[in-house]
């Protein structure tokens, strides 16, 4: 019988990445938000206000990353901390996404290495 970890790697990964993330974004936790985030946070606003993206706010990205930046900003309001750890949780999700594919296609290990890289370079 296999180990409860063997079984769903992800339960241990996922903590594990959400330090990893973390301690590699710690410079930012107290800066303010980059233009990007601002941009993201401010469509997302325009969108909890019943504005249209495209149409009464304009950048370039997909509308999924806009009603993402809409739910964070419901859920931070003005907190930098708060929108910082939503990047961290968000980007430990997409490392223990590609850390699951690579170890489908090329072994555990090379699934670990890409996840521990994703979440230190994200």
């Amino acid at each position: 019988m296999r180990a409860a970890w063997a079984r769903h790697p992800g339960w241990v990964g996922l903590p594990f990445l959400l330090l990893l993330t973390g301690l590699a974004r710690a410079s930012a936790w107290r800066r303010p938000l980059g233009i990007d985030t601002g941009q993201y946070l401010y469509i997302g606003q325009t969108i909890l206000d019943g504005g249209m993206p495209y149409a009464d706010a304009a950048n370039n990205k997909g509308p999924l990353l806009y009603l993402a930046f809409a739910l964070i900003k419901l859920v931070a309001g003005q907190s930098t901390v708060l929108v910082n750890a939503a990047a961290v949780l968000s980007m430990a999700l997409a490392a223990l996404a590609v850390a699951g594919y690579v170890a489908a296609a090329a072994g555990r290990a090379a699934g670990v290495l890409a996840g521990v890289l994703f979440a230190l370079l994200s």
